[in-house]
């Protein structure tokens, strides 16, 4: 008992100084995934179309001075209904300030869509006349609430056109780093909000045709930007996890980009690795290692994610874990001059490879979790 305890207290001490190291500069030391299949391998060269990596400030209206703050980019999601108000009517003025603001502080711009904003945040983001045309492309649940049927032809068709006239304007444009395509709520891979899910079933959507849609927005994407590096938000689903083993394996084989808009130290049901279970490689963390080395990829996070210092630390680690080239993150976190030191750290190692990082480091940590965690 003795040894054990000894043992103990020499592995803690260890870890902590493990982790001090790592946080503020020193060379330091993350763990070696066991039965990960397939097998991690240290990145060698930049993932593919990564552009411009590093820190972006998220829904950055207020257009963060990067003299003063560690960020290397902006973000800011735009919605379909004010970007395209009538059938073949564009107003770009939005985007094109939003880019010109930031190219004047020499910070590319990462750009998302969003064609539902669910219960929270405004909902419906479809323009009205698309619904006048194609009144299939709505579905009608309790009370009136609106939500796009995405799964409808003819609002896929309309989408397209719309997507078709963005990547005309704004496909390879040299201050666009990246799209974050809009697929479901918030443009993430789920169609609507937990309340409203038993009307979208009940309206004739099915995990497999989920899938079909999430891949046929993809293809949407990607059949209009040939130049500009996409990302699918691939982290939520709608009834299985085995959903994101599909879409996102489809996406990625591609050469889109994957990202995961929740940040944090760890979670449950990330990492599925026994091949016994139905959700094997299914997990959100799965994806992004089996193609960190391969597609870009992007994390998006939150103070109340990535909570005080520890949370953040660990949060930074696991990202960076995940060979990432970009992290979204909110004001409250990029503003914090507390954290100041661990963004510095993401941002010296965020889209790198062997051949140009500037250190090469292990945080070893015991999960909290215990339902397949990382």
């Amino acid at each position: 008992m003795l040894k054990t305890n000894r043992l103990s207290r020499s592995l803690i001490t260890l870890l902590a100084l493990t982790a001090f190291t790592a946080a503020f500069g020193g060379v330091s030391a993350a763990r070696r995934p066991e039965n990960e299949d397939p097998p991690l391998t240290a990145r060698t060269q930049p993932a593919a179309h990564a552009l411009n990596p590093g820190i972006y400030a998220f829904e950055d209206f207020g257009h963060l001075d990067p003299r003063r703050f560690p960020i290397k980019g902006s973000n800011i999601i735009f919605e379909w209904k004010y970007l395209n108000p009538a059938p073949g009517v564009y107003d770009w003025s939005q985007i094109d300030n939003w880019l010109q603001t930031e190219a004047g502080w020499d910070l590319p711009g990462g750009m998302g869509i969003t064609t539902y904003s669910g219960i929270c945040c405004g909902g419906n983001m479809v323009p009205h006349w698309v619904y006048s045309e194609h009144p299939s492309a709505r579905l009608t649940c309790d009370e009136g609430w609106i939500i796009p049927k995405t799964w409808d032809s003819a609002y896929q068709a309309a989408y397209a056109q719309f997507i078709q006239a963005l990547a005309a304007r704004y496909d390879g444009d040299p201050r666009l780093a990246w799209v974050e395509m809009g697929v479901g709520t918030f443009g993430e891979t789920h169609p609507t909000d937990a309340d409203f899910q038993p009307c979208a079933i009940s309206a004739g959507l099915t995990s497999d045709l989920w899938i079909q849609t999430v891949e046929s927005i993809t293809d949407i994407y990607l059949n209009a930007f040939q130049r500009t590096p996409l990302l699918l938000q691939m982290a939520s689903v709608f009834q299985h996890d085995t959903e994101r083993r599909q879409f996102a394996d489809y996406a990625a084989s591609r050469g889109i980009g994957l990202k995961h808009n929740g940040l944090l130290p760890d979670n449950d049901g990330v990492v599925y690795n026994d091949p016994t279970y139905s959700f094997y490689q299914s997990g959100a963390f799965d994806l992004m290692k089996k193609w960190g080395d391969r597609v870009p990829i992007g994390w998006e996070s939150y103070d109340y994610l990535l909570t005080g210092l520890t949370g953040t630390t660990w949060g930074i680690y696991n990202g960076l874990d995940k060979h990432a080239d970009y992290m979204v993150l909110a004001s409250d976190i990029t503003t914090d001059a507390s954290r100041r030191p661990l963004l510095d750290f993401a941002n010296a190692h965020l889209g790198r490879s062997l051949v140009d990082t500037p250190s090469v480091w292990v945080a070893l940590r015991e999960t909290e979790k215990a339902w397949f965690p990382d």
